[in-house]
């Protein structure tokens, strides 16, 4: 953790422990001068708040679609120069999945995907239309109107529920994912899951598979992914490194480019 730089932002998607580790979250927040914003769904943040010591004024708690603007002040690229103020669009999205931190409280928190847009300021030039149902916010607001790039963070998901004997193409899939790529218009970049699948009858519902990933990929319209929830925790009974090997063979069926779809190696940055 301590070779990361300053982090302005957190986002979880849950509260399982392999997804809200206190430990890992204070070295986090250790690591800046000032408290980060933290951004969690419905019933987490008192137990965020509490656990380290953050002011509750920056755990922000979002509902299914709710939305929030921060304001976060970015390195600038020419060294030297002061930082670049930016203003950022976080979406708490539905996703297919549970919560718990005990025996005792199951479900009784929410799980979520997330969407991250860049807001840009109004003199600079529009990457591209903004959105129909993301345009409202007016000058007057004092928040920015035109969208910029946008991320989607799927979190721990399920996208369909496998039985045994079951064909995986005839069984219905969760609507979440198509449902954000249509009202946010695509994303530039996604992060998916494609480990913690096996055995597929047992975790189908709750863990993407690979081939699940790709085809979120196709379902929220994104034009760069990246493979994520694999290879940490061993929690299923999948080799741990066959996540990456069968997301080639998925990404090959649908015809997706190795360069757009793409599995970092622990530590490696990925420039797009």
């Amino acid at each position: 953790m301590e070779e990361l730089p300053p982090v302005d932002v957190v986002v979880l998607s849950h509260n399982h422990y392999d997804h809200m580790d206190v430990p890992t979250l204070r070295a986090i927040i250790e690591s800046r001068v000032s408290a980060p914003h933290v951004f969690v769904a419905l019933n987490n943040a008192e137990h965020v708040s509490k656990s380290l010591s953050l002011p509750r004024a920056r755990v922000h708690e979002l509902d299914w679609w709710d939305e929030r603007v921060v304001r976060v002040a970015l390195p600038a690229a020419k060294e030297g120069a002061d930082k670049v103020q930016t203003q950022m669009r976080f979406t708490c999205t539905p996703s297919q999945h549970v919560s718990s931190r005990s025996a005792f409280d199951r479900w009784a928190s929410l799980w979520a995907a997330w969407v991250v847009e860049e807001l840009l300021p109004p003199q600079a030039p529009a990457r591209r239309p903004p959105t129909p149902s993301h345009s409202s916010f007016t000058p007057t607001s004092g928040l920015w109107e035109t969208v910029g790039k946008k991320l989607y963070f799927a979190g721990d998901t399920g996208y369909r529920t496998v039985h045994d004997g079951e064909d995986e193409d005839k069984v219905p899939v969760c609507p979440a994912f198509a449902e954000v790529g249509e009202r946010f218009g695509g994303m530039d970049v996604a992060l998916l899951p494609i480990g913690a699948y096996g055995p597929r009858a047992m975790w189908s519902n709750l863990h993407a598979s690979p081939g699940d990933a790709v085809r979120m990929m196709k379902d929220v319209k994104a034009k760069k992914a990246l493979a994520m929830h694999w290879g940490t925790w061993v929690l299923t009974s999948e080799p741990v490194l066959e996540p990456p090997d069968l997301l080639r063979k998925e990404c090959a069926k649908a015809g997706i480019e190795d360069d757009e779809f793409l599995v970092p190696a622990l530590g490696e940055t990925v420039f797009f």
